[in-house]
């Protein structure tokens, strides 16, 4: 009998170690979940379905880029600061063509104050795709505190523009680029031809 005895005092504390780490492995599963749970709920932005009348945001934020730059993870470590924000065209592109054809879409409110600008072409590929949205009898109501000359030259694509009361428009006028290459227009034999219009235009 008293051999016995140590054979299931054994046991008995082995079955207890085993029930000990299940516990443990259970709490440590808990804990993960209830962690990743915290951070979807504080990271997560799940999507709301659209009402049945909704406007479109349009909100370009930096440079309007055919595709984004590259970063180098090294060196926004050690800078501490991120890339500059870029805005794909043809993300631009392919949500407002979807828009159009949207029945829940009635129109665009196209923001602008963040648009840090962009090459004319592309800034007329995303005005092209606003013109295709209004052949859909849908408005596209362009609002700003300002206006630089580019982001007032992408405005123009819409039926309106607000501007705040307090607001300013900047347009430079792209004669003020000088695009002018005497020396190389000579060697290519290239004549240059200045037409001017209206009183006070060639001061």
């Amino acid at each position: 009998m008293s051999d016995s005895n140590p054979g299931i005092l054994r046991r008995l504390w082995r079955f207890l170690g085993s029930l000990v780490r299940i516990a443990r492995t259970l709490i440590s599963t808990l804990l993960l979940l209830v962690f990743i749970a915290m951070l979807a709920s504080l990271f997560g932005h799940g999507l709301k379905p659209l009402p049945e009348h909704a406007l479109l945001r349009v909100a370009p934020t930096g440079t309007l880029v055919e595709q984004r730059s590259w970063s180098d993870p090294r060196e926004l470590l050690g800078s501490g600061g991120g890339p500059a924000p870029e805005t794909r065209v043809a993300d631009l592109v392919e949500a407002i063509g979807a828009a159009a054809t949207d029945a829940r879409i009635t129109g665009i409110a196209l923001e602008l104050d963040d648009l840090a600008g962009g090459g004319l072409d592309k800034l007329e590929t995303v005005g092209r795709a606003l013109l295709a949205f209004r052949t859909s009898g849908k408005p596209v109501i362009a609002v700003g505190d300002s206006y630089t000359q580019q982001q007032y030259y992408l405005a123009s694509f819409a039926d309106e523009i607000h501007l705040n009361p307090f607001g300013n428009v900047l347009l430079t006028g792209l004669g003020s680029y000088h695009l002018y290459f005497k020396e190389a227009l000579d060697k290519l034999r290239i004549n240059f031809h200045v037409f001017r219009v209206g009183t006070y235009k060639d001061a």
